[in-house]
């Protein structure tokens, strides 16, 4: 009897350990609810106080395939090369004198849709709205655009000779992120990676960019698009997700390191990764991306502790818009793994595909 008792003990020191390190994964319902509180905190990190207060942007979708996509050939009459679309009114056309402007104003929350920016006679709804029919007229397609966020927006200023703003109206552009089964495309690998400063090869443009610009007027309207791709098939039709918890987690070990300075927004979606045989332009057709589950997190981020954020300068663009600072960088988190794109690698495959958990391999307890 003893000895039984004695095995079924040392069975659970063996087997206690392995069971708090089985990690639960989640549905897309399950991590909306858990994301709901968002994440307010104050840290204190090397003599610095970091306050977080974000509420993120989780789409509602009740599931995350994994998708695999190609750059898309569109019609003709929209552009001849793959994955990229430009859209001019006649009144564009007719005018094709490009007078100086200078970035007054970015915008990234707390936009209103019924406001007017850039002094144009046009509210933003509107201006989304003739995207959206633009987009649908000319064989894209307004399911292209994401339509519960935006991604940003721009006000630009005519300057005359000596780069003093003009008043009147000038210049809006209002910036989308691709719609993708309804979720967002929100990860940019060219801006999660500090590596890229040095001179290190990039990835190239990997995340779609959907823009809408207003000039002066409505009648003054361009619609363009890089870097778009569709669905080529589905290797899922739905993944499991980390906990909003872990999420939090990873982050909070960068903010202990000193690196992470600053956030500024967060939005669940897709990053496209690019299989491991594609060209090295990215833009080839017939390369072929995978839409990865990703938090995205738009941030100031630095390379260590004792590096020290720049003054922002009054003639240069980031005192405009936060978001064109040389520290600011959208950090990505895999959904699944709850692992952050390491910033600082420098691994010429750092932003390659490299396969998924699927509801089967959790079943198994196998980890990826």
């Amino acid at each position: 009897m003893r000895k039984r008792l004695l095995a079924l003990f040392l069975l659970g020191i063996l087997v206690l350990p392995l069971l708090a390190q089985a990690q639960k994964y989640y549905s897309m319902e399950e991590v909306r609810a858990q994301a709901q509180a968002g994440w307010h905190k104050t840290y204190q990190a090397h003599r610095r106080s970091i306050q977080i207060d974000i509420k993120p942007h989780v789409p509602s979708v009740m599931t995350v395939p994994l998708i695999q996509c190609y750059l898309p050939d569109f019609p003709p009459d929209i552009s001849r090369e793959a994955g990229f679309v430009h859209i001019e009114s006649a009144a564009v056309k007719q005018n094709k004198t490009e007078p100086a402007v200078i970035l007054s104003k970015g915008i990234h929350e707390n936009y209103q849709w019924d406001g007017h920016y850039a002094d144009i006679p046009v509210t933003l709804q509107e201006t989304v709205s003739v995207a959206h029919q633009t987009a649908k007229e000319s064989g894209l397609g307004a399911d292209f655009i994401y339509r519960d966020k935006l991604y940003g927006l721009q006000e630009f200023s005519y300057v005359d000779g000596n780069r003093r703003p003009i008043l009147g109206p000038g210049v809006l552009h209002v910036q989308f992120f691709q719609n993708l089964g309804g979720i967002p495309v929100v990860g940019d690998l060219n801006k999660s990676y500090i590596a890229l400063d040095q001179g290190f090869r990039g990835p190239g443009s990997a995340m779609p960019r959907l823009s809408a610009y207003v000039e002066k007027n409505p009648e003054h309207f361009s619609f363009s698009g890089n870097f778009l791709v569709a669905e080529k098939t589905r290797l899922a039709e739905d993944v499991p997700l980390a906990s909003f918890d872990r999420i939090i987690s990873a982050m909070e070990k960068e903010i202990s390191a000193g690196r992470l300075r600053q956030v500024f927004d967060l939005n669940f979606g897709y990053t496209l990764m690019p299989d491991k045989a594609n060209h090295q332009h990215l833009g080839e057709s017939g390369n072929v991306f995978y839409a990865v589950p990703t938090w995205v997190f738009d941030c100031l981020y630095v390379r260590d502790a004792r590096q020290k954020i720049k003054p922002r300068q009054e003639d240069d663009a980031s005192c405009a818009d936060i978001y064109e600072r040389p520290e600011f960088r959208r950090l990505i988190i895999n959904a699944q793994t709850a692992k952050i794109l390491d910033p600082l690698s420098k691994d010429r495959s750092r932003f390659k595909f490299s396969g998924f958990l699927s509801w089967e391999d959790v079943q198994k307890g196998i980890k990826k």
